[in-house]
Formats: C-alpha cells, structure tokens, sequence
C-alpha cells in the first residue's frame, strides 16, 4: 500500500462525511495533505505529512517528524516542535516530546500541572485529571485550582452528574463507589460489589450474598444512593446494562425443560424480559429470545423463530408481520431502520414505512437532515452507497465505494469513488476528487511517528544456507535485507505468536541508547502462542521496511530463539546498519481497533 493510501485510510477514520459551510476539509495530493472550502476550493495548499481536523479554529500539521499548529488561514500559530500532539478542546491540547505529556492554550503555554499525564473534560471548565502517579481528581479550568485532591482510585465517565469511581479491592473485583461532581462521595467504597454507569439516573448494582459468597443479589440504586430493590440472581436469572425510560432487560431461564444429562445449563433455554425501577418482572415470555432496550416509547423484541416485534411500554404487540432484522437498538429520533422480505426501510414510532422496504442496505446513521444512505448492488459482489431524500429523489447515485462514518448535515459528502478520495456537495456534484497516481515504485519509504507493528512472519520453505566454518546462529542485515541463518547441526526452535517471530528493529536515540522502534502485539487467545523451527543448515530471508525521518541514527534487529545449548530463551543482534527515523518512534504506540468478535489482539 503506497503511502497517498495510508492517508486515504487516515482521513476516512477521523473524518466526517458532511461540515458546516465554513468548515475545511482535508484533502491529499502527491502524498501530502491540504485543505479545501465546500466549493472545492484550495484555502491551504497540501504541503503537510499529516494534518488534523480543525477544532476550535486550529489544526495540527507535522513537517519532518514533528507537529505543530496552523490557523484556518494555514498560518503557524504553534511552531512544529513536538513528536505528537491531540485535538484542542475547551483551549487546551495534549503535547508530547520523548513521551512526556505537556498541557499547553493556544499560544502554546502551559495551560495544566506538570504532575498531570491525563485528563477528561466533563464540561467546559470540568474535567478529571489523573497524575502520572496514577492517581485522578477534579480539576476546574475556569478557576484554575484542584476541585478534588488525587486520590489513589480511578474516576469512570461522568454521567448524569455523577462518575462510578475504582480502587485496587482485596479480592478479584476491586473496590467501587460513586462521587458527584464535587468529588463528594454519594456512595462509598465497600457499599456494593459492582456499580454500572447511571442511565436516566439510575444505577444497576451487585451486593454481596450474606448467605453465598459467591453469589451476588442484583439491585438498583438512585443519584442519591438510595437502594430501590434487590433481586437475588437465582436459576441463571440478572439484570443487564441499564434502564431506559423505566425498564431493563432481564436474564430469564426456562427451569420447565429438562436439563440434558452432561449439561446443568443450556443456551437453548435462556431468554430475555422486561424489569422495571421497582424490580417487578413485566414481561415474560419464554417464546421470546432477546429484546432491546426502550427508545422513543418503544421496544424491539425477537421471537425464537428471528422474527423481530415492537411493543409500547404498556407491552403491546404493534406488528402482526414480524421484520426480518433491525438495525442497532432499535428506534432514534423516531424512527428506526427495519428490513422485509423485500428489502431494508425506515419506519417511524407508529410503524408506518417512511422509507420504503426495497433498498439492499440503509446507513445505520437513518434519516439526518431529511437525508439518508442507502445502497445497491455493485461489481463483483460489491455494495456501492447513494445519497437519497425522504420524497425519494436521488441526491447522489450510487457510486461511493465508502464513506466517513460520522454524522453528516449540509456541506460535503466525503467518500471513495473509484478508488479515489472525493467530496461531493449536497447536490452530488463532485467539488473535488484526488487525481489517480502512477503506483510505480517499488521501493516504498515509510515516514511514521509511531511503533511500527510486528511484521517478520514464518515462512514456510526455508532456503539452504551455502558452506561456511561458522557453527551458529546469525542474524544479519544486507542489501536491506534480514537473514535469519542456521549453520547449526541441529534445528532451533523459536516462540511464534500466529506465525509472528519475536523479532523487531531497534535503533539508536539521542542519548546513544538502543530503542525499540517496532512493537509485537499481545494476544488473549492460548492458540496464538506456538513454537516453530528453523530447520540445519537452513535460513530465512525478510524485506525490511525503508523507514526515512528527521534523526539520522543506526538501527539493529533483535531475535528472541531457544538456545539450543542452554535449553533456555536468548537474544541475539544483528549488524548495524544506517538508518533515518522520526522521535515519535521510540515511544508512541498507535491505537489498535479490534477486528471482529474472533480478533485475539487487545492493544
């Protein structure tokens, strides 16, 4: 993949699909990024590696391996002198040199304590802070002074004023409580055994089981702490997430059918109910599988069959033909995004189709703006995406390849067509589209500010090493290429996680001290963890990456292989070699979006 296609991907990520009218939008040209106005106009010229979002008036831009920031006028307002930096929010943003976190305003003094490493907005002046010796507190912007003192614990999101807050416990759970946003505590630690987030004011809890210990009894808790009810979990029975607009769903198993003779518990009799704030069960139907929560008065639930229903809160059924599927939790802002056996559609409150059922998927965003996504079958089994309006005129026909995931209003719409970055505007004329490359080179540079991922996987056939008096293991760089050689009588074994050697690059700082520069991911799954082997006399060969930054350094591999002497783990170097790297290289390890449900990796 080229490096104008990384920028692709990283624009699609943290875009939007539609902005304001005095929004910019990013664009990529030759490799570099720019800025248009919704006419497709050029406001700032691509000259940039990489550029964020504006947010409050700036962005972030990075020329050679560090970040500053410009103005909507593509004037440097803060000089690129950092490895990263984040997003401005409430006149403040995070920067980093050497992994260090500073805490400047918009003219690039500190704006936060020295001893903090984080921090959380809760409002415009609020926000949590916690210190670099892991300890969170209050902190008020507007006054610039400690709300509540760093405590020891961790502070959860607030929520409907108040934060469910962690401490290290002495058993398997640690300890929970509930402060306001005075740092006030409205429930202390030791009171319940697990807090959930408050929804609509409301906090589902766990007490401790005077009688089992292993047990716990359900319960549910108000702002102020007061205890409503408790519902011991009996015969594979608890309450789950929260309740919304006065009910929760509910855990139930059918204790009528016979259990199977090496099963106590069955998947097959498990289904789903209503509870509501005073713990009495109000819905209860072992034909029903699942249900999801309330919204606007209303409730999707499934019947063993996959059939979908919506009932009121009085628990109504409202539709004699179930729907087939239902897109997310069912109903927002009044309608929710339904398919028929013809095909997918919007309906409102009363269930009445404002979208027609004939389109072979709808955006899960619905109906913004009077707008909405829909789309139709595509080239090779493709699905390509159309812009439509409730009176069903065709705003934009179905050409995007894909789109920004955000929310989107009047302005542009950013999307791929044809394999290119492009912005249309509301009335589906293309504004701007990125001009298609020659992809011909062969030696692609890769200039990054982060740990790179680890990447030297196994291969299956290894290749004759030629004669030689040596009688060991080499691992050398030539021609930048990676040789794992084997002139060993015997083969040596080494630890794989799914075909990945722990093997990574490593260069040399400015103090002169070996670095990571690469990363091996972790992995939860047992399985992913294996040893493989390198046969006699038989060796590996890798392409390594061209990496190209601002700090001309050395770099070396390090191999982690069984000694076969010693029966034991060892490490072992490869030659220097030279190299060129960006700061943010030693230290900054990027986000990692999990893959699905069967993804083990959990960094």
């Amino acid at each position: 993949m080229n490096s104008t296609k990384l920028i692709i991907l990283f624009l699609f990520l943290s875009g939007s699909i539609f902005a304001q009218e005095t929004a910019l939008f990013r664009i990529v040209e030759n490799g570099k990024i720019g800025f248009i106005n919704n006419k497709g106009e050029k406001i700032i010229e691509p000259t940039y590696l990489e550029a964020g979002e504006f947010s409050e008036g700036l962005a972030s831009f990075r020329i050679g391996g560090q970040y500053g920031f410009i103005n909507s006028l593509g004037e440097v307002v803060i000089p690129a002198k950092y490895d990263f930096v984040g997003d401005f929010q409430n006149g403040i943003v995070d920067v980093y040199v050497d992994g260090e976190v500073l805490f400047i305003n918009k003219k690039g003094d500190r704006a936060l304590p020295k001893r903090f490493e984080s921090i959380q907005f809760i409002d415009e002046h609020l926000c949590v802070f916690t210190t670099k010796q892991e300890k969170s507190g209050l902190y008020d912007l507007k006054t610039a002074s400690v709300v509540m003192k760093a405590k020891k614990m961790k502070i959860g999101a607030f929520s409907d004023g108040l934060a469910v807050v962690t401490r290290k416990g002495s058993s398997y759970r640690p300890d929970v409580g509930v402060i306001d946003r005075k740092g006030n505590f409205v429930v202390d630690f030791g009171t319940f055994s697990q807090i959930n987030k408050f929804v609509d004011g409301y906090a589902l809890v766990e007490i401790k089981n005077p009688i089992d210990e292993n047990k716990t009894i359900d319960g549910l808790i108000d702002s102020k702490g007061k205890l409503l009810f408790e519902r011991p979990k009996e015969n594979h029975s608890y309450i789950e997430g929260g309740f919304y607009e006065g009910f929760a769903k509910v855990n139930l198993y059918n204790s009528k059918l016979s259990e199977s003779d090496d099963m106590s518990w069955s998947s097959d009799k498990a289904y789903e109910g209503f509870i509501n704030r005073s713990g009495k069960l109000v819905f209860k139907d072992v034909s029903i599988k699942s249900v999801r929560n309330f919204s606007n008065g209303r409730a999707f639930i499934e019947d063993t069959n996959r059939g979908h229903y919506v009932v009121d809160t009085d628990f109504n059924v409202l539709n004699k033909e179930p729907f087939q599927e239902v897109k997310g939790n069912g109903f927002v802002d009044g309608h929710a995004i339904v398919r028929t056996k013809k095909g997918w559609g919007i309906i409102d409150v009363n269930l009445n189709f404002i979208v027609q059922p004939e389109h072979l998927d709808i955006y899960e965003g619905g109906i913004v703006d009077g707008k909405y996504l829909y789309a139709e079958s595509g080239p090779n089994h493709s699905r390509l995406y159309g812009l439509q309006d409730l009176k069903g005129n065709v705003i934009v026909a179905p050409i995007l390849n894909d789109f920004s995931t955000g929310t989107y209003k009047d302005g542009l719409i950013q999307s791929i067509v044809d394999g290119r970055l492009t912005f249309l505007n509301e009335k589906g004329d293309v504004v701007w589209q990125e001009k298609k490359e020659d992809d011909t080179s062969n030696e692609e540079m890769i200039n990054i500010t982060h740990l790179n991922r680890g990447y030297f996987y196994v291969q299956s056939n290894p290749k004759k090493v030629g004669r030689s008096l040596k009688e060991e293991l080499v691992l050398e760089e030539k021609n930048n290429k990676l040789f794992i050689k084997n002139y060993l009588n015997e083969a040596i074994q080494f630890d794989a996680q799914d075909g990945r050697l722990y093997l990574k690059l490593q260069a040399k700082d400015k103090k002169g001290q070996w670095k990571d520069i690469e990363y091996l991911p972790g992995s939860w799954c047992g399985n992913s963890y294996y040893a493989v082997e390198l046969p006699a006399k038989k060796y590996w060969e890798f392409d390594l990456p061209k990496y190209t930054g601002e700090f001309e350094t050395a770099l070396r591999a390090e191999l982690s292989y069984l000694d076969p002497v010693t029966n034991k783990t060892a490490l072992i170097y490869s030659n220097e070699f030279k190299g060129s790297v960006n700061p943010g290289q030693f230290w900054r390890k990027p986000e990692y979006s999990v893959r699905g449900l069967m993804d083990p990796y959990v960094e």
